[in-house]
């Protein structure tokens, strides 16, 4: 049955890589392009087989957990479905997305760190406007090369194949909002730390942080369904219910913003949003 896919299938994600150094500048890459590790990359989808990066090592705990969701090709057409999307999210994908779009204004830079199936990746292209700039990062090919696609019409929109916990930008202080969605439950716990803290130190003076995720079910047959999704399909999923986002992250750098948290749907799903102070870092 449908309700019993696992919540994997939100997003294809990639993960923690060894890091891929290169001298050349995102700075000088065009919008609308597809940069990997600040090199160009076009894939192809190919048949029913995982897809491995020739560039970027994937990492071993997405090959033993995450293969059948985020590397076989032939998953794609039909989980990157909004309708798919909603029912894995219990009827709150326009909520969430749109939480995610009502932060957004025309002229914006964002940065979505992972990309996400269904729709919502080109809300935020669209919403940025053509003077702003739409950002996505995965370290999937296979992802990569969907969303290239997905996006071709908006040129303010640029697909990275690039690390979340090392998204390689040519400097800080960058994005006037960075986002997550539906991504830290599939994080092990020691990239937690180094992707909220990659996502705070990307952000401008002002800017904002948000994430959108799984929380502790108060509802208890919500809490059985989840955490049986969390023990046969998501190891790494229990930590959301023991820590909140402002404590993934290194104290110094989660003390420089001011956080607010909220729930939906018997506190199964958690919107957090982090604001950068005013003031030196």
């Amino acid at each position: 049955m449908l309700s019993f896919v696992s919540p994997n299938s939100l997003r294809l994600m990639g993960r923690v890589v060894p890091q891929v150094s290169s001298s050349s500048s995102l700075t000088n890459q065009p919008m609308g392009s597809v940069v990997v590790c600040r090199r160009h990359f076009r894939g192809s989808m190919g048949k029913d087989k995982p897809l491995s990066s020739s560039l970027l090592e994937t990492p071993k705990y997405m090959r033993e957990v995450y293969t059948f969701w985020y590397r076989t090709e032939k998953n794609v057409s039909f989980l990157d479905k909004e309708s798919v999307v909603n029912t894995l999210l219990w009827g709150h994908a326009d909520l969430l997305e749109g939480t995610v779009v009502s932060m957004i204004k025309p002229g914006d830079r964002i940065m979505q760190t992972g990309a996400t199936y269904g729709e919502l990746t080109t809300k935020s292209s669209k919403a940025v406007g053509p003077n702003g700039l739409f950002d996505c990062i995965d370290i999937t090919p296979l992802q990569v090369d969907l969303h290239t696609r997905k996006l071709k019409n908006f040129p303010q929109a640029r697909v990275r194949q690039a690390n979340v916990i090392d998204p390689q930008l040519p400097n800080e202080d960058n994005y006037d909002l960075t986002y997550s969605f539906m991504l830290f439950h599939e994080l092990p716990t020691e990239y937690k730390s180094k992707a909220a803290n990659a996502i705070l130190k990307s952000l401008k003076p002002d800017g904002k942080a948000l994430f959108i995720d799984y929380h502790k079910p108060s509802f208890f047959p919500l809490w059985t369904y989840l955490t049986t999704i969390f023990t046969v399909f998501e190891p790494f999923g229990f930590e959301m219910y023991k820590k909140d986002f402002w404590e993934f992250g290194d104290k110094d750098i989660s003390s420089q913003f001011d956080w607010k948290k909220r729930t939906i749907f018997f506190d199964m799903f958690q919107i957090v949003e982090a604001t950068r102070k005013q003031g030196p870092k």
